[in-house]
């Protein structure tokens, strides 16, 4: 019986993934890639192994899903353990890592990526680059970069083993706000629902629900 979605003949899969019904994944897409540290866990597997492809495969355990309706276009890599919900518009050379959870009806504007951990809600428009953690609510706009550091570095957990502190401080952005093109929210920062991020600006604290901030200095305006 044929497949109910169509795949370019060039499309890697690695472990379990879960294609619905209705997608079209391009040329070049690698679907299930194994996250670094269940790779480094393994390196010692590699000689025992006959191909790169083979290895992968192995260390892919988590499973992966695309929703129905989907199209992920050429280059873009999502990770094992990525879901991503129905009617997903993915462009070109776009990153998702592991165990993000991506909602229906989502914009991914080309080069965009979305790191660890990440929950993006229904019909949001994304670019840029979203950090470990981040979490995005419903009908989000953001064209900017939501980024935090780790004071140290932060060994992969066990499973089971709960997050620390380092590892969640990443920003929240409620329903409908919007972030401007080439804005930067730093560290554990929640944009309030409705509120607006201007162009270019650098957010360091809180953001009101429907207020906006603007500029280099990112001040307030209700």
């Amino acid at each position: 019986m044929p497949a109910d979605y169509l795949l370019d003949s060039s499309t890697v899969l690695y472990g379990r993934v879960e294609i619905g019904p209705g997608c079209i994944i391009e040329s070049g897409v690698v679907l299930g890639h194994p996250a670094p540290e269940d790779v480094a866990r393994s390196l010692w597997r590699a000689p025992t192994t006959k191909s790169t492809n083979m290895f992968y495969r192995q260390m892919a355990t988590r499973a992966t899903a695309i929703g129905s309706n989907s199209i992920i276009r050429s280059g873009s890599v999502i990770y094992a353990g990525a879901r991503l919900g129905s009617n997903l518009d993915c462009g070109h050379n776009v990153i998702v890592r592991e165990n993000a959870m991506i909602g229906d009806g989502v914009y991914l504007k080309n080069n965009t990526e979305v790191m660890k951990g990440v929950v993006i809600g229904n019909g949001c428009r994304v670019a840029g680059v979203l950090a470990d953690n981040s979490v995005l609510g419903d009908r989000v706009s953001s064209f900017g970069v939501l980024t935090h550091r780790y004071p140290r570095y932060l060994p992969p957990r066990r499973p089971g083993e709960s997050a620390s502190p380092d590892e969640t401080a990443a920003p929240t952005i409620e329903d409908g706000a919007i972030v401007g093109r080439g804005a930067v929210i730093l560290g554990p920062r929640v944009i309030g629902a409705s509120a607006t991020v201007g162009v270019n600006s650098v957010v360091t604290f809180d953001v009101p629900r429907g207020t906006r901030v603007f500029g280099p200095t990112s001040s307030l305006s209700s």
